[in-house]
């Protein structure tokens, strides 16, 4: 019953924000998308469409407030062009497919559309640092609810959802590889709060994130945790700190991780004559994506059609390719490839390239940027053992990054209020003045 209220009242409020105030309309519609309801409380939650009722009524807010602001979007226009490419590449693929009659193939690119879509509009309506600190703690805090259900099931239930069910057509990597990503943020958010009840808030979805990670036996979030440190290390201020942090994450890690799960991931860099099936698949599917490639360069065998081909190429029947971006170029062609690719890496380049100028007019940009770059950057690294495209939060945490990049530009822009010592001294100055 908590879930329908929940459900409903977050509608709502939806609703309304997004007819008159569509910034935060379009963040409930980023929380529905991320809590997927019917997933979650399918006891009591029916299928509805509740984000696209939230989607259109933010629209409508934001083509009433002129479309937002798109000229403070420049340095980072590189990366809305490939957004805006990518969903366009997907119904050009589509009509072309020989299997545009699947249902399946438009179901995918409406819904790949309606995030790219989200995505622009988000990035055009956010203007400060209130509105981007918003959207971080919706994003935080919808993971870290889901990674607490999970967590609930498995030890209060005795059942072990994420690993034995998929949650709204995502399986156990595509939860994991969320997960994971949010790990990061999560934490930077926490430390970049001056208050500690909003400190404890942030970090209090850290274990059951990371843990969930565990629970789902991925192997490629794992990893993708572990390299989110380097960014960590390189782009937060305090680098002691960050060390600390760091070792007791490590440690917290190790005292979560069963005997299971550390055979599991260490399984990653065993001999490979030692590997066991599911590895040996991936370098099948891999050289199979990469022959139905070759042979469709430009728009794909159509998306989400490589189950229909990659038989023919030489993969195990059934099984993705277990590597976004190859599964990309092959569904969608070489330009649907790149521009998901260019979403990853323009966006960290841009988030690394500020961090210097930006930091000086923007305390909280550090902090920003390295949870974001480092979200993204396990997001990356999943992404090359797992086919997970219509996972939604790369899409989102590039957004938070572009709306970080032009937030802190307009801060840049934006005199500096100053403070009682300046205040001070230019009395001093104006006085100590001869009369002219």
């Amino acid at each position: 019953m908590k879930g329908l209220i929940f459900t409903y009242t977050l509608t709502v409020l939806g609703v309304v924000y997004g007819l008159l105030r569509p910034v935060y309309g379009a963040s409930i519609y980023i929380a529905l998308s991320i809590l997927k309801p019917p997933a979650l409380w399918h006891w009591s939650v029916s299928l509805g469409r509740y984000g696209f009722y939230v989607a259109v009524c933010s629209l409508i807010g934001w083509a009433r407030q002129g479309f937002g602001q798109w000229e403070k979007l420049r340095k980072v226009r590189k990366v809305l062009y490939c957004v805006a490419i990518y969903a366009i590449i997907q119904w050009i693929s589509g009509y072309a497919s020989r299997y545009s009659a699947d249902p399946r193939v438009w179901y995918h690119t409406r819904k790949l559309t309606n995030d790219m879509l989200m995505v622009l509009v988000v990035c055009s309506l956010i203007n400060n640092f209130k509105e981007l600190r918003v959207y971080t703690w919706v994003i935080v805090a919808a993971a870290g609810y889901v990674a607490y259900e999970m967590n609930y099931s498995w030890y209060i239930e005795g059942y072990n959802r994420i690993w034995y069910a998929e949650f709204a057509e995502i399986d156990n990597n595509g939860m994991a590889m969320i997960f994971a990503m949010v790990v990061p943020l999560a934490l930077t958010l926490g430390l970049s709060e001056k208050r500690y009840f909003w400190k404890v808030a942030s970090w209090i979805w850290i274990p059951f994130l990371g843990n969930a990670v565990f629970l789902a036996h991925s192997r490629g979030a794992m990893l993708g945790m572990c390299f989110s440190a380097p960014f960590l290390i390189w782009m937060l201020p305090d680098k002691r700190r960050t060390y600390w942090i760091l070792a007791g994450a490590a440690i917290a890690i190790l005292l979560l991780a069963g005997p299971s799960i550390q055979e599991r991931f260490w399984s990653i860099f065993v001999d490979p004559n030692e590997q066991d099936a599911s590895v040996n698949a991936r370098f099948t599917s891999w050289s199979a994506a990469w022959r139905c490639i070759q042979a469709n360069p430009w728009l794909g065998v159509g998306p989400r059609c490589w189950h229909y081909v990659g038989r023919s190429y030489g993969a195990i029947s059934g099984l993705a390719v277990h590597n976004v971006f190859m599964q990309v170029t092959a569904d969608s062609g070489v330009v649907a490839g790149l521009t998901l690719l260019g979403i990853y890496l323009l966006t960290i380049k841009y988030l690394f390239m500020e961090r210097k100028t930006r930091s000086a007019y923007s305390w909280w940009y550090p902090y920003w940027a390295a949870g974001i770059a480092a979200g993204l950057g396990t997001g990356f690294l999943c992404s090359l053992f797992l086919s997970m495209e219509r996972v939604e939060m790369p899409y989102y945490l590039a957004m938070l990054g572009l709306a970080t990049v032009k937030v802190a530009t307009v801060e840049d822009r934006t005199p500096a209020p100053l403070t009682t010592m300046e205040e001070l001294e230019l009395l001093r100055v104006s006085r100590s003045a001869p009369a002219t």
